[in-house]
């Protein structure tokens, strides 16, 4: 049995996450978290939450862990009669706070690091290398999405020999559908999709399309996400991506529909003929780690897509066979992409095709799925 432990299961844009835990075939799994959201859009049977105990026994549940044990004694008691024989921590924060449980129960502890954990500098001035020195010292093994995010976090003094570079997998299956290929009088569809944070480099793929829809009328832009209502910020560069497509008059051609469901927006991908998403490193140090698994998706939809050199994008979009890559913030770079993608329907259909075949060989949910399954193994013995 593996004990998944992740604070808020689950966030909407979670469903690699969900992936890792549906898709491992070799042992049964529980999930232990702090909070539940979106239950409907990712069910499991076995999700042992502190949200579902009296207030009053969480109260007390916070105090013991403050105070004495650290961790939740609900945890501790639920993966002993569960027999769970390994935890998984979901993001580095996570499987730091999560190591006095992992002691007490006498288990390994493997933390998969996705980004921010590994790269946001931290308000209190503390480095991330001595946050995480414990973690990296007692920690079993430590999983990253690609090269760049094992550099991250070699950097930040992990010990080589605990990292593994472990891909986040699609489910193909349900997703492998090419997007239309329009004829010359059409719409083309650009596609955005991420939380308005600076990482995603929101502002320089809307300015990128605009300064191309000027020279290409057939083309039209729909944004999915949107700004979170804990984070202010994130509504600065909201307010931001409005005036830019105020500025260039675009406000027919851009269609900003917030947050929506997974299915949604696997529906939208098909009815759509490019993906962009162009991150960056933001200023406090946040990148993506390894690449968004967005990008992995509309891939595996059949869509080209427009993408930046960033972390570990490179390893998912193949420069110049199932997309475009672009240096960061540059916008000239963008939109030379995209005029070539909306002038060549050839091209958008060759990348397609080569998009799905890549994300089939590299990035299938199950065959990575059967591959955590072996490194538990390794572990476990």
């Amino acid at each position: 049995m593996v004990g998944h432990i992740i604070n808020t299961f689950l966030f909407q844009t979670g469903s690699w996450i969900y992936s890792q835990i549906q898709f491992q075939p070799c042992y049964p799994s529980i999930i232990l978290s702090l909070e539940l959201e979106n239950q409907e859009q990712f069910p499991y049977d076995k999700i042992f939450s502190l949200q579902n105990l009296s207030k009053r026994r969480q109260y007390w549940e916070r105090i013991i862990r403050k105070s004495a044990t650290h961790y939740y004694p609900y945890f501790y008691h639920v993966s002993r009669e569960e027999g769970v024989q390994l935890l998984h921590a979901h993001f580095g924060t996570v499987g730091l706070n999560n190591l006095s449980l992992a002691r007490s129960l006498g288990v390994p502890l493997i933390t998969s690091f996705y980004g921010a954990d590994m790269s946001m500098k931290l308000d209190n001035g503390l480095e991330l290398s001595q946050k995480y020195k414990e973690l990296f010292k007692s920690g079993t093994l430590f999983l990253v999405e690609g090269p760049a995010a094992k550099q991250q976090l070699l950097l930040l003094g992990c010990p080589q020999e605990k990292i593994k570079v472990y891909r986040l997998g699609v489910d193909v299956g349900s997703n492998c559908r090419q997007a239309p290929q329009n004829p010359i009088s059409d719409k083309i569809r650009v596609l955005m999709a991420a939380t308005f944070t600076e990482k995603k480099g929101m502002s320089y793929g809307i300015e990128a399309f605009c300064q191309a829809a000027q020279e290409n009328d057939r083309l039209h832009l729909t944004v999915v996400g949107d700004a979170r209502s804990t984070k202010p910020e994130e509504f600065k560069i909201k307010e931001n991506l409005h005036q830019i497509v105020h500025r260039y008059q675009m406000s027919e051609r851009v269609n900003f529909l917030g947050f929506i469901k997974l299915k949604q927006l696997d529906e939208l991908a098909h009815q759509h003929n490019i993906f962009l998403h162009p991150s960056v490193t933001a200023k406090n140090g946040d990148n993506e780690g390894g690449s968004p698994v967005v990008i992995t998706e509309m891939q595996a939809a059949g869509l080209p897509v427009i993408a930046s050199r960033h972390c570990d994008i490179p390893q998912a979009v193949i420069d110049q066979e199932t997309g475009f890559l672009a240096e960061e913030r540059d916008v000239t770079q963008l939109k030379s992409s995209l005029l070539q993608l909306a002038d060549d329907p050839q091209l958008r259909l060759r990348m397609g095709r080569q998009a799905i075949a890549h994300i089939r060989d590299q990035f299938d949910a199950r065959k990575q799925g059967i591959l955590l399954g072996k490194i538990y193994q390794e572990i476990i013995g």
